[in-house]
C-alpha cells in the first residue's frame, strides 16, 4: 500500500502540470489576438480612376463601393480624385495624377472565436507619385499608419491628419493636426512634424517651416478641413460596407 500511494503522486503531479501549462498557452494565445488582412473600401470617385491587382501591369476602371487589398495599386487621372476608407479609423484621399500601393491593411482581434473586440489596426501604404491626404484616428485600440515615399517614410501611432506629396524626387508633408514623423531613407533618426508645420526633403535650407508663412501651406490646411469633413460624411453613410 505505501508503494502504491507513492507511485500515484507523480501521475497526479504530471496531470496538474499539464493542465496549468495548457491553460497558460490558451491565455497567451488569446492575449496576442488573431490578426487578419482586410480590404480598403472606395467611398467616392471623381473623374478617372483605376486599380491594378497584378503589380501595376494592367489596370481596370475603379468605381465607388469597390474594394482594394494587399498589393493593389490605385491611381487617378489628370482630373481624378478618390476617397477610400482603409479602416474605420483611417481615411485616404488621392488628388489628381496620384498613384498609391496598398502594402498591408490588418486588424487584430481578441483571439476569442465568439468575440469581436478589435485590439489593433495597421495600415501600410506606398506613395508612388502624387499627393494624398490621410486622416488617422487612434481610437480605443492600438493603431499604426506608415506611408513609404521615394526618399523616406512618414508614420504616426497617434491621431493625425496630413498631406503627403512625392514628385520629382522631392517630398513635401503638411501636418494639419496631431503629430507625425518622417524618417529619410538611410537615416537612423526621424523628424517630428507638429500641426501647422510643413516639412520638405531635400531642402536647400531648413526642412521645417510654419504653414501660415507659406501661401500654399495655408491653402492645404483649409483644403484638408474640407476633404476630411467630406470623407467623414461619406463614411457615416456607408458604415455597412466596412470590415468588421
Amino acid at each position: 500500500m505505501p508503494l502504491g500511494r507513492s507511485s500515484a503522486r507523480p501521475v497526479r503531479f504530471g496531470f496538474r502540470f499539464f493542465a496549468v501549462l495548457s491553460a497558460a498557452i490558451v491565455q497567451c494565445s488569446c492575449w496576442e489576438g488573431t490578426t487578419r488582412e482586410t480590404l480598403a473600401t472606395v467611398l467616392s470617385v471623381e473623374g478617372s480612376a483605376e486599380i491594378s491587382v497584378d503589380g501595376a501591369r494592367t489596370f481596370s476602371p475603379l468605381g465607388a463601393s469597390e474594394t482594394a487589398g494587399k498589393n493593389a495599386v490605385v491611381r487617378t487621372g489628370p482630373a481624378g480624385r478618390i476617397s477610400l476608407t482603409l479602416l474605420p479609423n483611417c481615411l485616404l484621399h488621392l488628388e489628381p495624377d496620384t498613384s498609391v500601393e496598398i502594402r498591408r491593411i490588418a486588424l487584430t482581434k481578441d483571439g476569442n472565436e465568439t468575440g469581436s473586440d478589435i485590439r489593433a489596426r495597421l495600415a501600410e501604404l506606398r506613395l508612388i507619385r502624387g499627393r494624398i491626404f490621410i486622416s488617422h484616428v487612434w481610437g480605443e485600440t492600438r493603431a499604426r499608419l506608415a506611408v513609404t515615399l521615394g526618399n523616406g517614410e512618414v508614420s504616426t501611432p497617434s491621431n493625425a491628419a496630413f498631406w503627403a506629396e512625392f514628385a520629382e524626387e522631392r517630398t513635401r508633408i503638411t501636418c494639419v493636426s496631431g503629430w507625425i514623423e518622417f524618417r529619410p531613407s538611410e537615416s537612423p533618426t526621424s523628424t517630428r512634424i507638429r500641426p501647422g508645420w510643413i516639412a520638405q526633403w531635400p531642402s536647400p535650407g531648413e526642412n521645417l517651416g510654419p504653414a501660415d508663412a507659406d501661401a500654399r501651406g495655408q491653402e492645404d490646411i483649409q483644403r484638408a478641413i474640407e476633404v476630411e469633413q467630406q470623407m467623414r460624411d461619406l463614411l457615416n453613410k456607408r458604415r455597412d460596407l466596412l470590415p468588421r
